[in-house]
């Protein structure tokens, strides 16, 4: 159940991504949007990369600089 549950969250974030870049269209970003934007992809690209190694490798372990990107609020 865990595995249909994380293809869904997978499926809900690109499709929610595509549907706000399509809203926001030419409206570009301000300074402060910019900097939130680029701190969220960061936590984005850090659980990618630890789903993508777990995928590939079958370790799951959440390291402690990981776990703390992800809780970085």
């Amino acid at each position: 159940m865990e595995f249909v549950d994380l293809l869904t969250a997978c499926t809900a974030f690109t499709a929610a991504i595509e549907r706000c870049m399509s809203a926001i269209g030419d409206q570009g970003f301000t300074e402060p949007e910019r900097e939130a934007i680029l701190d969220r992809l960061k936590r984005v690209r850090a659980a990618a990369d630890w789903i993508e190694q777990a995928a590939q490798t079958g370790n799951m372990t959440l390291d402690q600089a990981l776990a703390a990107i992800l809780r970085d609020q």
